[in-house]
C-alpha cells in the first residue's frame, strides 16, 4: 500500500507539471514575478516542513496505511506539526502546489492548487477524520475493557484511587481519548484545536461548548456535561473510599498489634466483633 501510494504520489506530481508547461502564464513584468516569487518560496518551505515532520511524527506506517489496518499509534498525535494543523500533510501539499503554481505565473497551477485542496479538504471532512476517530475510540474502548477485566480478575490486586487520575489533570490527548469514550469521537478536533485540557474542560458550560467549542447539538453538548459531572462524582467517591480505606488500614494494624501481645479471651472476642463491624462497613462504602 505504501509503495503504492508513493508511486502515485510521483504520477500525480508529473502530470502537474505536464498541465502547468502545457497552459499559457500570466503576463508579468520581471518585478512583479520576482514578488510572486517572493510569496512561492516560503510557502513552498512551510509546505515542505509539514508534510516531513508530519511524516516523520507518523512514520512510513502510520503515514501510508496504519489507520486502514488497524495499526495505531498509542494515542493520536498532538505535537507539531499536529498541535498548529488538524491535517498538516494536506495543508502542507497543498502549499507545495500552490507554491509551484505562483512560482511558474501558472492560472492553471492555482485553479489545479485549489482544485487538490477541495478534494483533500472534502475527503478529511467526510471521510478521513470522522473514520480515525471512530477506530481511535474504539481502540479506547478495548483497551478499558481490557484493563477492566485485568483489574477484577482473581488474585489481582485491587485498583488502588491514586491509580485514579482526576479529570482535572487529563493533558488535551486524554480528553480527546475520555470524549471517545464517551461516544463523541467526532468533536477530536473541536477539542484539539481549542486546547481543551482537563482544566479547561472543567469550566465548560453550555454556551462555551456551543459557541467556543462549536458543538451544535444540544443532545450532545448535554452528554459531555452528564459525563463531566459523573466522572467528578466517581472522583469524589473514590476519594471518600480511600479515607475510609486509610482509617481501616490503621485500625487494622493496631488490632493485630493487640492481638499479637493478649492471650486475654475476652480482650480478643472483643477485638474479632471490631474487625468483624469494620469489614462489614468498608464492604458497604465499597459498594457505594
Amino acid at each position: 500500500m505504501a509503495f503504492y501510494i508513493f508511486t502515485f504520489s510521483f504520477f500525480r506530481n508529473w502530470m502537474y507539471d505536464i498541465a502547468i508547461e502545457n497552459q499559457p502564464s500570466f503576463a508579468l513584468t520581471e518585478e512583479q514575478l520576482l514578488a510572486l516569487r517572493c510569496i512561492a518560496f516560503p510557502l513552498y518551505v512551510f509546505g515542505v516542513v509539514f508534510v516531513i515532520s508530519s511524516s516523520w511524527a507518523l512514520g512510513i506506517v502510520g503515514t501510508y496505511n496504519g489507520d486502514y489496518f488497524g495499526i495505531l499509534m498509542e494515542k493520536r498525535l498532538t505535537q507539531f506539526p499536529f498541535n498548529v494543523l488538524n491535517n498538516p500533510m494536506y495543508v502542507g501539499s497543498t502549499l507545495i502546489f500552490l507554491a509551484h503554481a505562483l512560482w511558474r505565473a501558472s492560472p492553471a497551477g492555482i485553479l489545479l492548487s485549489a482544485w487538490v485542496w477541495i478534494v483533500y479538504k472534502t475527503f478529511c471532512v467526510l471521510f478521513e477524520e470522522p473514520f480515525t476517530g471512530q477506530i481511535y475510540a474504539e481502540a479506547e474502548r478495548l483497551r478499558r475493557k481490557a484493563s477492566k477485566r485485568k483489574q477484577t480478575a482473581p488474585g489481582s490486586p485491587m485498583l488502588h484511587p491514586d491509580d485514579v487520575k482526576l479529570l482535572s489533570s487529563f493533558t488535551t490527548a486524554e480528553v480527546v481519548e475520555w470524549l471517545g469514550g464517551i461516544g463523541l469521537a467526532q468533536y477530536a478536533t473541536n477539542f484539539t484545536s481549542n486546547h481543551v485540557d482537563g482544566e479547561v474542560l472543567l469550566s465548560l458550560n453550555d454556551a462555551s461548548l456551543r459557541e467556543d467549542i462549536g458543538i451544535a447539538s444540544l443532545g450532545h453538548r448535554f452528554k459531555v456535561l452528564k459525563a463531566v459531572k459523573q466522572r467528578l462524582g466517581e472522583e469524589k467517591k473514590l476519594q471518600h473510599f480511600e479515607m475510609k480505606l486509610n482509617k481501616w488500614t490503621g485500625e487494622r494494624e493496631a488490632i493485630e498489634r493487640a492481638i499479637s501481645e493478649t492471650a486475654d479471651l475476652k480482650v480478643l472476642s472483643k477485638l474479632k466483633e471490631q474487625v468483624v463491624s469494620r469489614i462489614n462497613k468498608l464492604a458497604a462504602t465499597t459498594a457505594m
